[in-house]
């Protein structure tokens, strides 16, 4: 029996077939179910295949949890439940790399403002560049508005907002290069399939069309899973450079990179 699991952050807790339980109710009624029994019929399914998978001692991860639940619902024929499930935990994940990014985006900055002068010293003329997420999101780190502020302050230039502000990157060859800094693993995905949807993506685009080097600083929980391929597909693509990166926490985070 499955007593405790491992957190994203690394921390054990208790297992709670209730919480299981839950989720797969609350997806139930977004498919148009109402079916509480069933639903922790189910949860108690999830609960002995984990049994079976992980012998006493063993701990499963949050995502070995979900990836089960995933399972028995399409095995079980809940077909519905298990997409609205699905698309519910890719929002949790992008709302996860949203606020990650944000918080390491603060301390870029922070850092920065301690050499008012390094962009003159530099003889740089800067751009910050905002993905719409990054525009929109308040965090306890801070608030969005503020961050745009501060962006200003410290480059002297009105950030780019818009795809067709960043559009104009390209056929106007203002910028020399551009740092995707940190670079999560949802830009990464959309990247290595050509997908622009954001102006820091429309800014890469227009840099690498312009043979100009876009370098990317990874920051990503999946580096090491289903984002492995993407990034072996933009290291072989012509001017992107990676800033260096490995495992910051092999132990509690396996699949976890940051530059």
């Amino acid at each position: 029996m499955v007593r405790t699991i491992v957190k994203r952050d690394g921390r054990i807790d208790d297992f709670d077939v209730n919480k299981i339980a839950a989720a797969i109710y609350k997806a139930a009624i977004a498919a148009g179910g109402h079916d509480k029994i069933r639903a922790f019929e189910l949860a108690k399914m999830v609960a002995d295949k984990l049994s079976q998978k992980f012998p006493a001692g063993k701990s499963p991860t949050i995502e070995d949890i979900q990836d089960t639940v995933e399972k028995i619902l399409i095995e079980n024929r809940h077909a519905k439940t298990a997409k609205a499930y699905i698309l519910y935990r890719d929002r949790r994940k992008n709302v996860r790399e949203t606020k990650a990014l944000i918080a390491a985006t603060v301390g870029m900055f922070t850092d920065y403002l301690t050499e008012t002068d390094w962009n003159v010293k530099e003889n740089a003329n800067i751009y910050t560049i905002f993905s719409y997420q990054s525009q929109t999101t308040d965090t306890r780190f801070g608030k969005s508005a503020d961050f745009i502020k501060l962006a200003k302050e410290i480059t002297g230039n009105n950030p780019i907002t818009t795809i067709v502000e960043a559009e104009e990157l390209g056929p106007n060859n203002t910028l020399d290069a551009v740092v995707v800094a940190p670079c999560s693993g949802n830009t990464l995905a959309k990247m290595a399939n050509a997908i622009t949807d954001s102006p820091v993506l429309m800014a890469t685009k227009g840099l690498l069309r312009n043979n100009k080097p876009v370098i990317l600083a990874v920051s990503t929980n999946d580096a090491l899973g289903n984002n492995l391929k993407n990034i072996g597909m933009l290291i072989n693509i012509k001017n992107v450079y990676f800033v260096p990166f490995g495992q910051d926490n092999y132990k509690r985070k396996p699949y976890s990179m940051v530059a």
